[in-house]
């Protein structure tokens, strides 16, 4: 089921093994498609934000787009996922701008969305990453300042790290 591949994803992402975390959604995105005979977005979605944190930009913005051209783009966690994807890979190449107004975009969706602290973390932490990329730092520092508070308050150690490190290069 896609609520298995979903569970063994987030329990491979929490454990900070991201190979594992995109072998588990590929594996899962295939067997759905091989029943169904159609993409799942929501797989497609998290394979994208995977692929785009792992640095596999080419294949990240490929299933990004997918996504986007679904007709569950406009699901609130669907599009949150694509576009931090998106805007993750953009803020690697010469579409900064772009790349940010995404990252705003994908922030203000998950703020909607508030039962998953985590995810607003998330998002916050690919804000920060956008805004460090474009030289605005004392808003990336504030970015994943607040993404670090979000990750401790819910005993996310990994990820709490990760803010830590980001706060550092800033």
């Amino acid at each position: 089921s896609h609520f298995g591949t979903q569970v063994a994803a987030y329990v491979e992402r929490f454990a900070g093994n991201s190979e594992d975390e995109i072998r588990a959604l590929r594996d899962g995105l295939r067997r759905w498609e091989r029943i169904k005979s159609e993409s799942n977005p929501l797989l497609a979605g998290m394979l994208a934000r995977a692929l785009a944190e792992a640095g596999h930009t080419d294949e990240a913005l490929s299933f990004a787009e997918g996504v986007r051209g679904s007709a569950s783009a406009s699901h609130l966690h669907i599009e949150i996922l694509w576009k931090s994807a998106e805007a993750m890979v953009l803020a690697r190449t010469d579409r900064p701008e772009s790349a940010e107004r995404l990252a705003r975009e994908a922030l203000s969706g998950a703020r909607r969305q508030t039962e998953f602290t985590w995810i607003i973390a998330d998002q916050l932490m690919v804000l920060a990453e956008v805004l460090h990329r474009r030289g605005h730092d004392d808003e990336a520092f504030g970015a994943a300042g607040e993404a670090l508070e979000r990750y401790e308050d819910k005993g996310v150690a990994i990820f709490a790290e990760r803010a830590r490190s980001l706060l550092r290069m800033i």
